[in-house]
Order: C-alpha cells, then sequence, then structure tokens
C-alpha cells in the first residue's frame, strides 16, 4: 500500500503540488485571520445578539483543522471524480440563484424564502422530484425549522424584521 502511495506521489507535477499547497496555505490564514478577528471583534445589537461570536470562530476553527489535516493527507493529490464535472454555467447559475435566495431573505422574509430555497433546490437536484415529492416537502420544512432554531435558539442571532417572517 504504502509502494502505491510512494509511486502515486511520483507522477504528480509540481504544479500541482505547488497549487495544493498554496490552497492549504490560503484556507489555513484565512481561518487565522478569521479566528482573530473574530475574538477581538466587539459584538453589537445587545442581549439578543450575544452568543454571535460563537458561529464565525467553530466555522474558522473547522476551516483551519481542515486544511491542516488535508496537509498530511495522503490523497490531497487525487483528481475529483471525472464523473461529477459540472459545467461552469451551472455553477454561475447556482450561485446567482443563492444570491437571490439571500436578497429575499432579507427582505421578504427568512423563512419564506429558506422554504422556497430548500425546495427548489431539492426539486432540481432531485432524481425523480414527482415521485418524491412528500419526502421533499418534509425534508424541507424539517431543515427549515432546524436552521431557524439554531439561529433564533441556539446561537442567538436576531433575524432581520420582514413583511413574511
Amino acid at each position: 500500500m504504502e509502494k502505491k502511495n510512494k509511486q502515486r506521489n511520483r507522477n504528480i507535477s509540481l504544479s500541482t503540488k505547488a497549487e495544493v499547497l498554496f490552497e492549504n496555505i490560503l484556507f489555513l490564514g484565512i481561518s487565522i485571520c478569521g479566528l482573530i478577528a473574530s475574538l477581538t471583534a466587539k459584538w453589537g445589537g445587545g442581549a439578543r445578539v450575544m452568543h454571535a461570536g460563537i458561529f464565525p470562530r467553530l466555522l474558522f476553527l473547522i476551516t483551519g483543522f481542515g486544511s491542516i489535516a488535508m496537509f498530511f493527507s495522503n490523497v490531497k493529490y487525487d483528481a475529483p471524480p471525472s464523473d461529477r464535472d459540472i459545467p461552469p454555467l451551472f455553477t454561475v447559475a447556482f450561485l446567482s440563484w443563492v444570491g437571490v435566495y439571500v436578497y429575499c431573505a432579507l427582505h421578504v422574509g427568512f423563512v419564506v424564502s429558506t422554504l422556497l430555497f430548500l425546495l427548489i433546490t431539492i426539486s432540481v437536484f432531485s432524481e425523480n422530484p414527482k415521485h418524491h415529492w412528500k419526502e421533499i416537502l418534509t425534508a424541507t420544512a424539517l431543515c427549515t425549522a432546524i436552521i431557524w432554531g439554531i439561529f433564533i435558539k441556539v446561537i442567538g442571532i436576531a433575524l432581520p424584521k420582514t413583511p413574511l417572517f
């Protein structure tokens, strides 16, 4: 097994190794800077946003540990599966869809926007949404309730006041 890993690492170009090293250093740097910024930030908003600092710190810690783990990983040079190539146009369309969701969550309402976002997104990625519509509706409602509960009850982040929730 070790011989196979050593052989695989020999066939990797220097540019690929440099790219992977750059990504690891970039993510580690982002997590360190973000963690320092979140530790030194003064969170406004009074008692309703008291625990808002926990969420970004947790994300920065996960990113930092992930980049360190990737640095020592044996599979860091493996190419992604070729059968899952995603066209760039689809990526741009999905990121635009996420932008529409964020705008609607801030101006229309978090609960309604999240319900519609998850319903449409799960339906698009589902193989046969007409056949599994009950499961899709259930998953959408449960995910929205869980996300709302985490933001409001666990983290204590106040969502913007909007016409629909």
